[in-house]
């Protein structure tokens, strides 16, 4: 997997460091080997929510990561999270499966989702991750 992790404030150096481990061992379990994400780490000028995920468009060239697929990216706001007393992990996984397809808004795919993301959290459990 081919990763962009770009963050907006230095103090998100570290979230960037955990999104990159958390990629990481996701990929093999999620079959991405062959995929890029960019993740973008923002604060609340930026954006005044959790998390956002805009799968990319299809046509749009992007030479600098062939020959990987570009699945999109996902936007963070860790400030967001923190004040929402949410986990950082858990909210990248979820933007991570809206990504690879996942939804919410009916429940039987609510239901299929949440079973997913706890699955992969379950997989991260050799990490420390609190909330940050």
């Amino acid at each position: 997997m081919k990763t962009l992790i770009l963050y907006e404030e230095d103090d998100f150096s570290h979230e960037a460091d955990l999104a990159q481990k958390i990629l990481d061992e996701l990929s093999p379990i999620l079959h991405l080997e062959n995929k890029f994400i960019e993740v973008n780490l923002v604060g609340d000028e930026t954006m005044k929510t959790n998390v956002h995920s805009y799968e990319a468009k299809s046509g749009v060239p992007r030479p600098d990561i062939y020959p990987a697929e570009n699945l999109g990216e996902v936007y963070l706001n860790p400030k967001q999270i923190k004040e929402r007393g949410e986990d950082f992990s858990f909210m990248l996984i979820h933007g991570l499966l809206h990504l690879l397809g996942y939804d919410h808004l009916k429940d039987d795919d609510r239901i299929k989702m949440e079973r997913q993301e706890q699955f992969l959290l379950s997989q991260l459990s050799w990490l420390i991750i609190p909330n940050i």
